[in-house]
């Protein structure tokens, strides 16, 4: 090896007034998991590149919360064509959108979470319980994060007039909205219209609620600019942005049609199988 190599191996220093080869008996014994982790970690960079690029985005990000010594390296910047290449071994799935990263992006359409509490979808299936993803807001919560109350609402989804600060009205085309039922009786409620008729437009927009996060976050910014020529500007803009995720949340919701497509496919094959034998 070259000298002044970049490369490190790390070397555990005995303890000081001990033999070097010695250890007392009450001196834990790194278990074979704690070994095999340290090996991969002192692979060589190329090389672990290769293996995590053989992944699944998912498998990515779960790896990057099991060290921090993962962590550190794959949601650094310089990992970004680790991901890039992941992700695009997705079958069908859209580029990831400029207001996010690629761990991100990842985390938002391939979890099976909700982003608040943290529960999987298997655990809410059992409580009955739905997990909801708004692409425009970038998140997915379970209904009861999508209605929580103060200082966990920044994530969550209230009326206009239930916002924690007084939002310039002209804001609203910017803000993500959901119709979803969140509350107990919205979802005993959902029954009647679904059996017997359709509910009423005035009804859904009663319903409607906007992303927290984006409305302070937006407010906070249109009340820093100054003069309306600056502020139609700004307006402008925003228009563009949110015509760009829309464009980009309707190809998204293509990719989670075909994904359902493929599904139900593969299903059908299985049940020919099984009839065949």
């Amino acid at each position: 090896m070259a000298k002044g190599s970049s490369r490190k191996f790390r070397k555990l220093n005995p303890p000081k007034n001990q033999p070097k080869n010695s250890r007392d008996k009450d001196t834990p014994v790194a278990s074979d998991r704690t070994l095999k982790h340290d090996l991969l970690i002192d692979l060589p960079l190329d090389i672990l590149c290769e293996i995590f690029k053989l992944l699944t985005p998912l498998d990515l990000l779960q790896l990057a919360w099991t060290a921090r010594s993962f962590r550190k390296f794959l949601m650094n910047r310089a990992s970004k064509s680790i991901w890039t290449h992941v992700l695009s071994a997705v079958e069908d799935l859209p580029p990831c959108p400029n207001d996010l990263s690629e761990p991100q992006y990842a985390y938002l359409l391939l979890s099976n979470s909700c982003h608040d509490c943290l529960r999987p979808l298997s655990d809410l299936l059992k409580d009955n319980e739905v997990l909801l993803l708004y692409l425009e807001a970038r998140t997915q919560l379970c209904r009861g994060c999508s209605l929580k109350h103060f200082f966990a609402m920044i994530r969550s989804f209230k009326r206009w007039k239930e916002l924690p600060e007084k939002v310039a009205l002209l804001l609203t085309e910017f803000v993500p909205a959901t119709t979803h039922r969140l509350t107990k009786d919205e979802v005993e409620g959902s029954t009647f219209y679904h059996c017997k008729r359709r509910e009423p437009q005035q009804a859904k927009e009663k319903r409607t609620r906007f992303h927290v996060n984006t409305a302070l976050a937006l407010h906070s910014e249109y009340k820093k600019i100054k003069g309306k020529q600056a502020k139609n500007a700004w307006m402008e803009n925003q228009r563009k942005l949110w015509v760009a995720k829309e464009k980009h949340v309707n190809a998204c919701e293509v990719y989670f049609i075909k994904v359902e497509e493929r599904e139900e496919e593969r299903e059908e094959e299985l049940r020919e199988q099984r009839v065949e034998q």
